[in-house]
């Protein structure tokens, strides 16, 4: 056997564990190939953030979505799949890129929808699943897409928000 046919069935090998380990765990996101992709799933994984509003309170915080960008990286291993044992490493790259980068960017990650956006893929970094020539060319795309991220991301979001008599219920129960 060759070294290339070595090659091709480790290729085959690493796709069909691929395949195996999305039946097994259908929460699994395939990884995006294009900004585009990316844009589509991180405008997701802002929605599924998004619902974890409404539980701040309970933890002494009023609602705020600039704050989301910090539950990004526990989303990406929700996409990925991956387990929660990688929380604190995921978690811990994308904030130290984040407040690394803040000083660098300044008024661009203020921006929550962008601040999400850009520790979603620094934890995708974190993960050993997106590279920096990625991820620049990823967030490049974002902020040059004229507000493209922040209608995807209000389109899903106001599907998700409860209706005026929903609101009215739980304000009468003091949720």
């Amino acid at each position: 056997m060759k070294l290339d046919d070595n090659a091709e069935l480790r290729t085959s090998n690493i796709a069909r564990l691929k395949q195996i380990a999305t039946s097994l765990n259908p929460a699994m996101h395939p990884l995006p190939r294009t900004p585009a992709e990316w844009l589509n799933e991180i405008a997701d994984a802002y929605a599924d953030a998004y619902e974890a509003l409404p539980f701040m309170r309970s933890q002494g915080m009023e609602p705020d979505e600039s704050l989301l960008f910090h539950m990004a990286p526990r989303v990406a291993l929700k996409f990925r799949g991956l387990p929660e044992q990688q929380a604190e490493a995921t978690t811990e790259a994308a904030l130290c890129s984040y407040v690394a980068s803040k000083e660098q960017v300044g008024v661009a990650l203020d921006d929550p929808h962008i601040a999400f956006a850009f520790c979603y893929l620094a934890a995708q970094f974190g993960l050993g699943l997106a590279s920096d020539e990625a991820i620049n060319e990823i967030m490049a795309f974002i902020e040059e897409g004229d507000a493209i991220l922040a209608r995807a991301i209000t389109r899903r979001t106001r599907a998700k928000e409860p209706s005026r008599r929903q609101r009215r219920i739980r304000s009468a129960q003091g949720v």
